[in-house]
């Protein structure tokens, strides 16, 4: 991608995240507890959730009935060019409108966004 292409995708991304950012706070952890190393950080961000995919219902007339619904998955979109030192790993946290959610996958290979996969915890 040549360097004006990337200029001008980053103030469209820029644009994007105005109109549908949101305020997402991440609490980075190193073994399940605080991460002094990286400081907690708030991003606007676009999160996309997603319905619950699957649900299980088992039991019978001599069996209780047992059910379960798999955690909401979600996907955290962030500017590279706005956090550009931005180091997100699996196990950190995200705090966004009231719920917790934690971080099952980054992907770091798109050129202008951090794409962040999570399971509501």
């Amino acid at each position: 991608m040549s360097p004006e292409t990337k200029t001008h995708f980053n103030r469209a991304i820029d644009e994007i995240d105005k109109r549908l950012g949101q305020e997402c706070q991440l609490k980075f952890l190193k073994d399940g507890k605080a991460d002094t190393s990286r400081n907690n950080l708030t991003v606007n961000a676009i999160l996309r959730v997603r319905s619950p995919e699957r649900s299980t219902l088992a039991g019978g007339r001599k069996q209780g009935w047992k059910g379960s619904v798999e955690g909401q998955k979600a996907t955290l979109h962030i500017s590279k060019s706005r956090y550009p030192d931005l180091k997100i790993v699996i196990g950190d946290k995200v705090l966004s409108e009231g719920h917790w959610y934690e971080v099952a996958n980054v992907n770091t290979r798109d050129q202008l966004r951090l794409k962040v996969e999570l399971n509501r915890s």
